[in-house]
């Protein structure tokens, strides 16, 4: 039996390091390498995020390509490939639903005392029960917007035509971690920075934090002494004009 050694490999830019027999490294790099580029062309097509779900989802590719390659025998192929296919969308609706509640979950450690509403579309996500639990649990509300018609959320359809018009389209990003840096920048600048017209030009992280009075009390303050500025200066000039 060949020696056991660590072997370091690299899987989407991460290092670990595998305990293999010896003769067996080049096998194990092979499979390495392989896993790698499954797991870089699931996350290349954009439609899963996050190292956890690509290897998930690399994992259920492999298992169905190995089911492809096996010769039937006293088993049914393509009731495997049923199974493995309705495993990924049920675990995709199951990471789809935790990732709401994950968001959810971090914004009510961040405001604990805050207890908003939540506007969101009819998705399977905002319809399980776990999510509806954590509504009631958490004294949120939750209203659901009409099917088909986006008007009825025009908050989140604004916000949309905010992150195209201010982040992405002059950002231009050129792959899907690039788009994750800019808007994730942009969120940011979004809440704390800019002012809004509608809550009276002032950040949202203002709002929420209730400075709003005290915002508009130091502006109303500016004003008024611009206002005497200029009453100063103008009498001033009409002196010199007696003079």
């Amino acid at each position: 039996m060949s020696e056991i050694k660590g072997l370091d490999v690299s899987i989407m830019g991460r290092e670990f390091r595998v305990a293999c027999p010896e003769d067996e490294q080049e096998a194990l790099l092979s499979s390495v390498d392989y896993l790698d580029r499954k797991m870089r062309e699931i996350r290349d097509s954009g439609k899963v995020i996050g190292v956890e779900r690509i290897a998930i989802m690399a994992a259920l590719n492999i298992s169905h390509e190995l089911l492809n390659t096996r010769i039937a025998g006293s088993f049914d192929i393509g009731e495997f490939k049923s199974r493995i296919h309705s495993m990924q969308a049920r675990i995709e609706l199951a990471m789809t639903e935790q990732d709401e509640l994950v968001v959810l979950q971090r914004a009510k450690e961040k405001f604990p005392n805050e207890t908003p509403r939540i506007i969101s579309d009819n998705g399977s996500q905002f319809l399980a029960k776990d999510f509806k639990e954590f509504i009631r649990i958490c004294g949120m509300t939750h209203v659901r917007t009409s099917p088909y018609y986006p008007q009825s959320n025009g908050k989140l359809e604004r916000f949309h035509g905010s992150i195209k018009g201010e982040c992405l389209r002059p950002g231009t990003p050129i792959s899907l971690e690039d788009a994750i840096r800019i808007v994730t920048r942009y969120v940011e600048h979004y809440n704390e920075v800019r002012l809004h017209s509608a809550i009276g030009y002032v950040a949202p992280a203002d709002k929420l934090a209730g400075r709003e009075a005290e915002i508009f009390a130091a502006r109303d303050h500016k004003l008024a002494e611009a206002r005497e500025r200029r009453k100063a200066q103008r009498q001033a000039t009409r002196l010199q004009a007696v003079a």
